[in-house]
């Protein structure tokens, strides 16, 4: 299936938010990372079980710092 990843379109297989941010170097000790599907935040005990569907968006926001 097809979905965009921070803007880029991304077609994978996996069916969890959880499973697609594994695929794409992130895991579950991740720390300090926001993840929004559709515009909606979702929070970090709800990945596993947080379906993906065709076509969804997912954000990825990391902090970083600078000035």
């Amino acid at each position: 299936m097809n979905i965009k990843i921070n803007g880029e379109i991304k077609n994978t297989n996996k069916n969890t938010l959880y499973d697609i941010l594994l695929e794409n170097g992130f895991s579950k000790n991740t720390k300090a990372i926001a993840v929004a599907l559709n515009k909606c935040v979702i929070t970090k005990s709800l990945w596993q079980n947080q379906n993906v569907k065709e076509n969804d968006k997912i954000e990825i926001v990391k902090p970083f710092q600078g000035g």
